[in-house]
């Protein structure tokens, strides 16, 4: 195996065992997660009032570490994955930097990751469509 290809395998089981933790935590809450602002505190209460918002975060945040080790599945658990980072990413960043240094490595990986898996996105991007097919 040459050393790009060992380094992203590395790079996605590291990102695997990130998504891994926090969806577990999700459901067992074995990690205290501490609010640093009265407006991250809103949201997160916000979010904890609808009931499923976390539960559904911590299945998917699962079902995309999962998908990280599949070879074949790494480019669908990349673009499930970039909504996610880039969302969590921005709300440390504008309203909670006690952890900004996770979802900064988080939202790195995704994009890094994701520019080696180039040549598979090209595939959703079409000029035109072709409907008489």
């Amino acid at each position: 195996m040459e050393l790009r290809n060992f380094t992203l395998l590395a790079l996605r089981i590291i990102l695997a065992i990130i998504l891994l933790i926090n969806g577990l935590n999700k459901f067992f809450n074995f990690i205290p997660v501490n609010y640093a602002s009265a407006e991250s505190v809103q949201m997160i209460e916000g979010l904890l009032a609808v009931g499923y918002f976390f539960k559904l975060l911590g299945v998917l945040e699962l079902l995309i570490a999962l998908f990280l080790l599949i070879p074949q599945l790494v480019p669908i658990a990349l673009l499930m994955l970039l909504p996610i980072s880039v969302n969590a990413f921005l709300f440390h960043v504008f309203t909670d930097k006690g952890q900004l240094g996770m979802s900064s490595a988080v939202f790195v990986l995704n994009i890094y990751i994701a520019l080696s898996y180039i040549p598979y996105f090209k595939l959703l991007i079409v000029r035109r469509s072709n409907t008489n097919q």
